[in-house]
């Protein structure tokens, strides 16, 4: 691949991006739907539509599996700071709403996930998917909430300090790694039909977990000393995190997990709350987000062809998923809080906001192609 063409396509994507994002906050947007925007534009939807010859001078083939490693690493390091976020005190502190609203949050989706997987999985899935596999994704796909979207909004809108917006963040955060916990089970079902190599993968996981509580957590809070008494990061403490995470994703992905799993683990189990966590994240946090999470949105626009809803039959489909994703989240989310003693319009607002999801499905979706579920 002509290297030059690759700087040529990252410095589009980035520049887009940021364009689109810019427009999106005017609109009182979050900034990373424009990035979304951005990418599907350089796709065969917009760009391969309009001047296919130019399209295929940018984006030729040849080039798509070195912006894929590229993707995969962002979203790996993006995962990271994901579960970096998380915090399980979120969930003690709001108490009994919090648990209602994010078991709820989860459930009701995921229940209708599996229904409507009766009536899509004949005609849209790959003749090679088991029913399993694909009501278990179908299940975890409608279950996600865009934890870092969200976080954003309410940021943006001054909400994160409220008591609807601290309930919601926790909702989310709580949904993000339920969503990711049944993404390893999609993953494993997937990849192994044999019972005996599902047992050994399942064997491993619980091996994986117990390490990276058990070993890798304490040892990251010796970091985190080392941390305080230099009072900075240092190069070597950020190769260290890097590192671990590399080596949680590959092996993650090694046992039959997902290498996104990893990452997402590498972040839980990092201490939380402390200055060592919000210097860390600030200093991956640009990277991550400015140049590579837009190369993931371009490398999936490449993939996506709107033009492909070209019938009517598909067209309900996609109406039929966006009003059972729509529902579940809404309907669970704002029914539990309001089961819980929130008045109906702060209900309303924890079950609208719940429905942030657009850059987790995307992340979800790519795997269900990558294991060739969908």
């Amino acid at each position: 691949m002509n290297v030059a063409l690759l700087f040529l396509q990252v410095t589009l994507i980035v520049a887009l991006g940021r364009l689109i994002g810019l427009v999106m906050v005017r609109l009182r947007q979050p900034q990373v739907i424009g990035e979304m925007i951005a990418g599907i534009m350089f796709g065969p939807s917009l760009l391969g539509w309009v001047a296919p010859g130019v399209y295929g001078e940018l984006f030729p083939s040849a080039s798509w599996p070195l912006l894929n490693v590229l993707s995969q690493v962002g979203v790996v390091f993006f995962l990271f700071l994901i579960g970096l976020e998380l915090d399980p005190r979120l969930v003690r502190s709001q108490g009994r709403a919090a648990v209602s609203v994010a078991g709820a949050s989860i459930v009701a989706p995921f229940v209708l996930g599996v229904a409507l997987t009766f009536v899509l999985f004949p005609p849209l899935f790959p003749p090679s998917t088991r029913f399993v596999a694909a009501a278990l994704f179908m299940g975890a796909a409608m279950s996600v909430t865009a934890f870092p979207v969200l976080a954003r909004i309410l940021a943006e809108r001054n909400l994160h300090r409220t008591n609807v917006g601290a309930l919601a963040i926790t909702c989310a955060a709580f949904a993000d790694t339920a969503a990711w916990c049944m993404l390893a089970v999609v993953v494993a079902v997937t990849r192994y039909e044999n019972v005996r190599k599902a047992l050994w993968t399942a064997c491993f996981a619980a091996l994986y977990l117990v390490a990276m509580f058990g070993v890798v957590r304490p040892f990251l809070r010796r970091i985190e000393v080392v941390y305080d008494r230099q009072n900075r990061l240092s190069q070597p403490i950020v190769s260290i995190v890097i590192m671990l995470v590399l080596v949680s994703a590959y092996t993650a992905d090694q046992i039959g997990l997902h290498a996104l799993f990893g990452g997402f683990l590498m972040g839980c189990v990092m201490p939380k709350g402390t200055q060592f966590v919000r210097h860390l994240s600030e200093k991956l946090e640009d990277y991550t987000v400015v140049f590579l999470l837009p190369i993931f949105f371009a490398f999936a626009g490449l993939r996506t062809q709107l033009g492909l809803l070209n019938a009517t039959p598909m067209w309900g489909y996609t109406a039929l998923i966006v009003l059972v994703a729509t529902v579940g989240k809404f309907g669970g989310s704002a029914l539990a809080a309001r089961a819980a003693g929130v008045d109906w319009r702060e209900a309303s607002v924890i079950g609208i906001l719940m429905n942030a999801r657009g850059l987790m499905e995307l992340v979800i979706l790519t795997a269900g192609v990558e294991l060739r579920i969908i």
